[in-house]
């Protein structure tokens, strides 16, 4: 007799049965509860029962009361189990359960009919696992997926992340696997919210394309009792989520001394060859080429826990180190560098001279080419449970992870990093949490939460010295980048590079949280009602310390003459200090002005009624109010705020007025107020069948970096001087805590990141209908579900400084010197250029911005957008878990489609703005979203027996198959002249000849026409799947998609007899991407990378009304390296592209 049958008898014959529910419970899902509906034989409430729910392993009692509708309510209860709940009434009889196990941020149902009776009725096991019987619930009514500890164990995790466990859902997907970016419904992953036991383990400022502060998360996977991951969980307690609300539990002790020693281990040479290049990589190509970004990495650790009072108060401890040993980017065992590629502008000999100049002449070691480094995290977890009484209930967790990761700054075809470059990323989360629950009486609970989090990551650079670039000479006369003079004119294209000193972003960089949360909500009973309310705040102080080119950023120039038919390096410039550029963002009369410093605050109150109408009907309706706010305001820029063109004291002599806008706005002030409202209904039907869904509004919290741009780029508290080349009034200095600040007026700009006056966080309206059927095969399960978003206020960055613009020939703005028939950029002197310069354009140059406000450099504004939505479609099978059958298993398939303003990739307001792809860059259009999988199957299996004794032999795998990511095709640099480069979207010529030539501008704005560049974009242009359709317009933002993905991961387990009674030991072997190891032609992960874009050609400029385009580099029209793996910040690929194997053993005791 299988599970869901014999569920049904215990309802029709018994008069009991269990469900695992899926209701929201509890703030970020800490804990669980149980409750349910007494009635005697002829179907009447019961009044006055007492009910006993008893967790086995600890002794825990919770009590509670029937009340006038026969209903009962317990809350914060441990989750997992087992549980024994026993409903007694005198008079009526006793009906008891046993083995019921408890979900997180579900509440379990047990409802009973009394009939008279003193016995104990058949148990019915009731476990909760990913999908399944637990839908079956009156108040499930959202999309989400609950991943108990059996799935945890059974499944494969390589990476040991709780990323791995996120995807169970079917509409979370990675977005980048490399780098452990999860997109739930196509939004971004920094709009995900990660807690655990309600600490945020989300990395809440923003700097981490994974959305979390460390490698992993700051609590060991072998620390973590369940995972619950929500889509739209209407329940008013979630909150801070605009994608995925994913919330986890650790474990805890219990009357007996529980403990385990583990271990995984995975070995670089455990992985199958690399079966493409990096995406975007011009250096070596790492196709076939054996695995190398890491010798190997190692886990080990080791839990403990037990009663420290029977019965009263228990602790669970863990303890977990993780390595990685000579880290680096993917192929550098063959070399990421000029040298190794074998045609460099330079010799070793030349690496040599550079690296003596360093240390004799400038007074610091320049590193050498190797220098490879470890990851190391290490992380600690103490949690105590204490029974205060049958009514109260308390916990407390501490955890602390650490780690240093080695960031090697990757080398490039055409630049040499050494190891001075490089630089340590030491990392630190600390996190305090008390929670206390109580049952003041049998209607009436509440829940009590603080929380401490200290965050701190901090670069460690190996020197103080400036960043320095060495360029060499090409040995090819006349062709532009000769003596190269600032970097407007890009005059040192082309040229092979020597960097050394400090990585530019690295000066300094410090960033520190620390966050309080408080959290109190009560749960009143009244009839048929469920009256919850509450209120939550919270309070980040923060420090962040981020300039660029802070302690300096220079380039030299080597050439290389002819010497008795050898060319000779010359290194005089570098002698004297003849720098050609020179880059220096700095305040060195108020240096402590430049760091970010403020309080991040947030205030929300919420209140709900769950209200049982009918037995098959439920209703929620709550309302949530947050209002965030931060202070103190960032310093106000006079000059900044002054009307544009108007006199203004604050800007100084000889400039006039700014933009008009308050640069100190932050939030609104206003409360953002959120309605949600759900419901379920239950059919009466011999099978188990409800129909549900809701809508509700939800707000996010956006990544702190990004309101705290406002408070790093004032305008105030520092300047930007950039492309000096006046080496001899300013001179060179290898100390880059003391570098010479330029004193000619006029020579720094100021930069500005400014927010609207009506700036909202941003939110999300969620609507979701489902329906789920049990099935007569097996208990199989079979859903389909409907959730939609529509955005109420997403984030968009214009760009204000950038001059009137005017319209080019495709009705695209363009910034450029509308008065100069020059090529577009060309801003060099006349005496640079190998041809003669002819009156009257000796002066009439063609920079970036024509017309700006010179007083200021880049000015950003942050503000809202209505714009965006998404529509998720998902079809899914799913056969729980069952004493009577060794297999259970879910398949899903789940069509998206997402559109979005901006995809706001990375933290800076300047990335941010530059990820917006377009043709008007100021106007907000929404597109494909870049975080969209369009199709995505997916599946999960696990098969469990015992061919020896009480010692399980396991298979659990994990399918995902799915869409490529999408991708733009764009022009190569600065197309339209904003001064940011690959962000304009490609215009494709319409084929008739009168709107683009192909060839070349001279420096004085003549055209050289190039019949075989023509043909070659024509040839190019057929080979692109789907482009020629766009012929006379711009190819749209993401509208093109990367090849389809199918991966397999899986785990063999064997479980093993201990060394002494009670004990029990267990091996396994993971195999990520297992299709990949049985044909090397399957599994591969290719797109375009991080940037996700196909840079086409360069636009050289306008003759005579029409576009002049160019080979986008050499003679190449799009970029046949832009088509890879793709890899994380660090230049790695992590594997996921090939096979790779991993091995693991536990013992248990």
């Amino acid at each position: 007799m299988n599970q869901s049958r014999r569920l049904r008898l215990s309802k029709l014959s018994l008069g009991l049965v269990v469900a695992l529910a899926a209701a929201p419970a509890f703030a970020q899902s800490t804990s669980a509860g149980v409750g349910g509906l007494v009635t005697d034989n002829g179907g009447q409430p019961v009044v006055g029962a007492e009910v006993t729910i008893t967790h086995v392993e600890s002794g825990t009692v919770s009590r509670a009361t029937t009340d006038a509708s026969g209903r009962y309510n317990a809350r914060g209860l441990r989750v997992g189990g087992p549980y024994q709940v026993t409903i007694t009434k005198s008079g009526s009889g006793t009906k008891t359960e046993d083995n019921v196990f408890l979900t997180l941020n579900q509440v379990n149902t047990v409802n009973a009919a009394l009939t008279g009776d003193l016995t104990t009725l058949e148990t019915v096991t009731a476990v909760g696992f990913t999908g399944g019987s637990e839908v079956f619930s009156a108040t499930k009514m959202g999309s989400g997926t609950s991943v108990d500890r059996v799935t945890i164990e059974n499944l494969p995790s390589v990476n040991g992340n709780i990323q791995d466990y996120m995807r169970l859902d079917p509409r979370v997907t990675f977005s980048d696997r490399a780098s452990g970016s999860i997109t739930a419904g196509g939004m971004n992953p920094r709009f995900n919210k990660i807690t655990i036991d309600g600490v945020s383990a989300s990395d809440t400022f923003g700097l981490e394309g994974n959305n979390m502060p460390t490698q992993r998360q700051p609590v060991s996977m072998e620390a973590i009792e369940a995972i619950d991951v929500n889509l739209s969980n209407y329940d008013v307690t979630m909150s801070g989520a605009a994608g995925a609300n994913v919330n986890a539990v650790t474990k805890s002790g219990t009357n007996e001394f529980h403990g385990s020693v583990y271990g995984t281990y995975r070995d670089g040479d455990w992985f199958g060859d690399y079966p493409g290049r990096v995406a975007g990589s011009t250096a070596v190509n790492v196709t076939g080429m054996p695995f190398d970004e890491y010798d190997d990495e190692s886990t080990w650790g080791v839990t403990l826990g037990g009663p420290i009072i029977k019965d009263k108060l228990f602790f669970f401890a863990n303890y977990e180190k993780f390595k990685q040993t000579n880290i680096g980017p993917a192929g550098k065992s063959q070399g990421t560098n000029p040298l190794a590629t074998g045609n460099a502008d330079f010799t070793a000999a030349d690496l040599a001279e550079v690296q003596r100049i360093a240390l004799d002449e400038w007074g610091f070691d320049a590193g050498g080419l190797t220098g490879g480094g470890d990851t190391e995290l290490e992380e600690y977890a103490l949690k105590l449970d204490w029974n205060i009484s049958d009514a109260h209930r308390a916990s407390l967790r501490y955890s602390k992870l650490e780690q240093n990761r080695v960031r090697p700054e990757a080398s490039t075809a055409s630049v040499l990093a050494l190891s001075s470059n490089w630089f340590n990323h030491a990392k630190t989360v600390e996190s305090y949490v008390g929670q206390l629950f109580s049952d003041w009486s049998d209607t009436f609970s509440t829940e009590l939460k603080v929380s401490y989090r200290d965050y701190s990551a901090i670069r460690i650079s190996p020197t103080n010295a400036p960043t320095i670039q060495v360029y060499f000479d090409d040995g090819v006369a006349q062709n532009g980048n000769d003596s190269p003079i600032g970097s407007n004119s890009n005059s040192f294209a082309g040229l092979d590079a020597i960097r050394l000193g400090t990585e530019r972003s690295s000066p300094g960089n410090a960033l520190m949280t620390e966050t309080w949360n408080y959290f109190g909500s009560g749960t009143w009973t009244i009839g048929d009602h469920d009256i919850k309310f509450g209120a939550e705040y919270s309070e980040s102080e923060i420090y962040n310390f981020f300039l660029q080119d802070s302690w300096g950023n220079y380039s030299f120039y080597v050439p290389r003459p002819l010497v008795n038919g050898v060319r000779v390096s010359d290194f005089s410039n570098l002698l004297r200090g003849q720098y050609f550029d020179y880059d220096l963002q700095t305040n060195p009369a108020n240096p402590d002005a430049i760091a970010a410093r403020y309080k991040n605050k947030s205030l929300g109150f919420f209140v709900q009624d769950t209200w049982y109408v009918t037995p098959n009907l439920t209703l929620t309706l709550g309302l949530r109010a947050d209002k965030p706010s931060a202070s103190p305001n960032p310093p106000f820029n006079e000059c900044f705020a002054a009307a544009p063109g108007t006199v203004n004291a604050a800007c100084g002599t000889g400039y006039t007025g700014g933009f008009g806008i308050a640069n100190n706005n932050t939030y609104n002030g206003d409360y953002i107020i959120q309605p949600r409202f759900g419901f379920n209904y239950t059919f009466d039907s011999e099978r188990s069948m409800q129909l549900r869904g809701g809508v509700g509004l939800f707000q996010g919290d956006a990544p702190n970096v990004w309101v705290g741009n406002a408070y790093s780029s004032t305008g105030m508290n520092y300047v930007s001087y950039q492309n000096l080349s006046a080496w001899q009034t300013v001179p060179f200095s290898a100390d880059g805590l003391n570098q010479n600040v330029p004193t000619t007026p006029g020579a720094g700009v100021r930069n500005v990141n400014a927010i609207s006056d009506d700036f909202e966080l941003p939110s999300v309206w969620k609507a979701n209908l489902a329906i789920d059927v049990e099935t007569p095969w097996n208990g199989i399960v079979a859903s389909a579900e409907l959730l939609l978003t529509d955005v109420k206020n997403g984030l968009f960055y214009r760009s204000l400084n950038v001059g009137p613009g005017y319209l080019g020939p495709d009705g695209r703005v363009l910034y450029w010197n509308p008065n100069s028939p020059r090529p577009f950029g060309n801003t060099s002197s006349c005496q640079n250029n190998s041809n003669p310069c002819n009156a009257p354009n000796t002066t009439i140059t063609n920079g970036a911005r024509y017309n700006r406000n010179a007083y200021f450099g880049d000015v950003f504004l942050l503000e809202n957008t209505n714009k965006g939505k998404g529509q998720q479609l998902t079809v899914s099978l799913t056969k729980p878990f069952s004493t009577e059958s060794d297999w259970s298993w879910s398949l899903g398939y789940t069509r998206t489609n997402a559109e979005e303003v901006s995809a706001l990739t990375s933290s800076t307001a300047g990335s941010g703005y530059g990820s917006q792809l377009g043709v008007n860059i100021n106007e907000p259009t929404s597109s494909t979203a870049r975080y969209e999988i369009k199709d995505r199957f997916s599946g999960s299996l696990n098969w469990t027996h015992k061919f020896f004794g009480d010692y399980a032999t396991q298979v659990g795998l994990v399918y995902e198959g799915r869409s490529g990511r999408p991708f733009s095709y764009i022009f190569s640099g600065d197309a339209n002249g904003d001064n940011r480069t690959f962000n304009d979207l490609f215009y494709v010529p319409n084929g008739t000849g009168n709107d683009v030539k192909f060839g070349t501008l001279t420096p004085t704005g003549g055209f050289v026409a190039n019949a075989a560049m023509e043909q070659a974009f024509w040839t190019w242009l057929e080979q692109q799947d789907g482009l020629s359709r766009y012929k006379g317009t711009y190819a749209p933002e993401n509208g093109f998609t990367s090849g389809w993905v199918n991966t397999f991961d899986i785990r063999i387990s064997q479980e093993l007899p201990g060394f002494m009674k009670g004990h029990k030991s267990k091996i396994w072997l993971d195999i990520q991407n297992v299709g990949n190891l049985i044909n090397k032609d399957w599994g591969h992960v290719l797109d375009y990378g991080f940037n996700a874009n196909n840079a086409v050609a360069t636009l050289q400029g306008i003759h005579n009304g029409q576009y002049v385009y160019g080979y986008r580099s050499g003679t190449e029209f799009g970029q046949a390296t832009a088509y890879g793996m793709p890899t994380n910040a660090d230049g790695q690929t992590n594997g996921i592209s090939q096979w790779s194997l991993q091995v693991g053993l536990k013992y248990e005791f």
